[in-house]
């Protein structure tokens, strides 16, 4: 019975999921449909200008905002897949390694507790040092103070 893990995901609290979805929103979501909106309208306000202009002009321009178009989808699609495949990767590291990395996490947890106490034992006769040095002053200072010195 002491041999078994935790189970790796804990339930979340509403309140601080609620304000997590509300950080979501405004710090990623909200620009990045902010710069979308901004390139959408570039592009209207570029295929537009040229409107009233000479026919072969404004062919060529709706030419080149077409392959503008295809490649900014085709850059933003390649990005969209890797970003989904790193999603459903991390879910199946995360759901076939949970217990080894628990344990993994057990080991760094206990390293670190023993680098922090040889480090707290290497600094503690430089701590004791200088205290008892300030000790020292302030006892001398005190002597002196009582002697009718400075």
């Amino acid at each position: 019975m002491a041999d078994q893990l935790p189970p790796p995901i804990a339930p979340r609290n509403p309140a601080t999921h609620r304000s997590h979805q509300r950080q979501v929103f405004a710090q990623i979501l909200l620009p990045m449909l902010t710069a979308l909106a901004g390139a959408v309208i570039l592009a209207i306000l570029s295929t537009t200008s040229v409107a009233g202009s000479a026919p072969q002009t404004a062919l060529w321009a709706h030419i080149s905002t077409i392959f503008m178009a295809v490649l900014a989808i085709s850059a933003g699609l390649g990005v969209l897949i890797v970003l989904i495949a790193m999603i459903f990767g991390t879910g199946w590291v995360l759901n076939k390694l949970p217990g080894y990395s628990y344990i993994g996490q057990l080991y760094a947890q206990i390293i670190q507790i023993r680098v922090k106490q040889i480090a707290d034992l290497s600094s503690l006769p430089v701590i004791q040092l200088k205290t008892g040095w300030k000790a020292l002053s302030a006892f001398s200072t005190a002597i002196r103070k009582q002697l009718g010195g400075k």
